[in-house]
């Protein structure tokens, strides 16, 4: 049997206070419900459906399709309102519904978008009640936010389970597997730009973490570019849809993203906070710097997060207090022989600056004391030896940029994370990763304020608890 109609409702209050569907017009007449036929009302517990079926006669206890006189025509528009006790076993928090008209029947189902809802959410707590959570990263790099979120979660008391990880880069996942403490054995690695990953390979978890391509997102890399708008952007705009797919076929209950400040107000990330809503969930954003993890460079990037629609939003504007490690650049610093390659002579740039200040053009020469107690962002390109990105002071005019460790100190990262990686991608990838800190607070923030009230709903209804599960009680919850 083919339905000749789908059609897509809104559950609606009754004056009651209870469940209502309201059906009216062309569907009902498609399915030959038109005023003063009766139908029966036969409800599914099980497979959450409703289905109405006419009937040749009235008999006891069945219902007869009401309707409205239409104005200036002779003929009704046929209405059907269902409104009873009974219909929250069917409906239960759920918002909307679809409706499939039949010759002579209508099957009501719920909406799929709620259906998944509160699938994922369901799974999420479920997970939590044994004590761990799966998660993917989505544009890995060298996996810096992926420490920092396992770190937090796995301090929580939960075991966190890294289901997948995806970058189109090879080298940043060869450092990946082999410094990066969040992936095991059990990691699926993709090498694989989002948009021709194949959703189908990988299942359901619990949250995803990614950092869409920037390049096209800053105003350096449009002019570098030579484009408008991060949209225009040759390699990078189309990744938006292989997130979009794998949303949909994750079903997440959490989604942390981080960028640079441009894309806060891009399309791109206008329309997938507006798809969000739709999907069912509540997005909260702040933009964090140095100013609140005291790292000493300043790596001002946006965040978002989105919660499922049944969970708590995380409060980011009560991000964690982080104490300040290293007062001044110098804490960091290593000992390095003026004689050594990597101090060099400033004067050829100091003089392009200046040439640039007198031409108009805001190039200046980014030259730092030890004393400074922060520095601004090192780039993917930072090794290039770009006249605007931080430089050492040292003795007669010698300047040199900070090694690879002294960097990862700089944005709070474990060192762990970069060790035995050749200095060249060691320094991409940290100039294309986050500060370590920002991530971790944003992590407390869901851990704190969406992960808790489930871990304590769950102990509050389960008197018996694994072992991991009951550790969380202890920690952030």
């Amino acid at each position: 049997m083919n339905a000749i109609e789908h059609r897509y409702y809104k559950i609606g209050t009754s004056s009651k206070g209870l469940p209502r569907i309201w059906l009216q017009g062309a569907g009902l007449l498609a399915s030959n419900f038109i005023k003063g036929r009766p139908y029966t009302v036969i409800l599914n517990v099980t497979n959450r459906t409703i289905i109405l079926k006419l009937l040749d006669k009235v008999v006891d206890n069945c219902r007869c399709v009401s309707g409205r006189k239409r104005h200036n025509f002779d003929s009704f528009t046929p209405i059907v309102e269902l409104s009873n006790s009974e219909l929250v076993t069917i409906t239960g928090l759920s918002t909307r519904v679809r409706a499939d008209f039949y010759e002579n029947e209508i099957h009501i189902s719920i909406h799929h978008l709620d259906k998944k809802i509160e699938e994922r959410e369901a799974r999420l707590a479920k997970n939590l009640s044994n004590g761990f959570i799966t998660k993917a990263v989505l544009c890995a790099g060298i996996g810096i936010s992926a420490a920092a979120g396992y770190d937090v979660l796995t301090k929580s008391g939960l075991k966190c389970r890294t289901e997948f990880v995806v970058d189109r880069e090879r080298q940043y996942l060869d450092v990946l597997s082999s410094n990066n403490h969040s992936i095991d054995d059990s990691t699926v690695i993709f090498e694989s730009t989002l948009e021709e990953m194949e959703p189908e390979l990988v299942g359901f978890v619990d949250c995803i973490s990614f950092s869409l391509a920037c390049t096209g997102m800053g105003s350096s890399g449009k002019a570098k570019n030579k484009i408008d708008i991060p949209e225009e952007h040759s390699t990078d705009a189309t990744g938006i849809f292989g997130l979009v797919k794998l949303i949909e076929r994750c079903q997440p209950s959490i989604l942390v993203s981080e960028n640079v400040v441009g894309a806060v107000k891009s399309a791109t990330y206008v329309l997938l906070k507006s798809l969000l809503a739709i999907y069912g969930y509540n997005v909260t954003e702040k933009v964090l710097n140095s100013t609140h993890t005291h790292s000493i460079e300043n790596r001002e990037r946006y965040w978002f997060v989105a919660t499922s629609a049944g969970l708590s939003i995380p409060d980011l504007e009560n991000f964690p207090v982080f104490q300040r490690v290293h007062q001044h650049l110098s804490s960091i610093l290593e000992t390095i022989p003026y004689a050594h390659k990597m101090w060099k002579s400033s004067d050829e740039k100091v003089r392009k600056a200046a040439l640039n200040k007198t031409n108009g053009k805001n190039f200046a020469f980014n030259l730092v004391s030890p004393t400074v107690s922060k520095i601004g962002v090192c780039g993917k390109g930072y090794n290039k030896n770009r006249a605007t990105e931080c430089h050492i002071a040292g003795p007669n005019n010698l300047s040199r940029l900070l090694t690879v460790q002294e960097l990862a100190k700089a944005q709070s990262v474990p060192l762990h994370l970069i060790d035995g990686v050749v200095p060249t991608i060691a320094y991409q990838g940290l100039g294309q990763g986050v500060d370590y800190r920002q991530a971790q607070g944003v992590f407390e923030c869901v851990a704190r304020d969406v992960l808790s009230p489930i871990i304590k709903t769950i102990l509050a209804l389960k008197k018996t608890l694994p072992p991991k599960c009951l550790a969380i009680e202890h920690s952030y919850f």
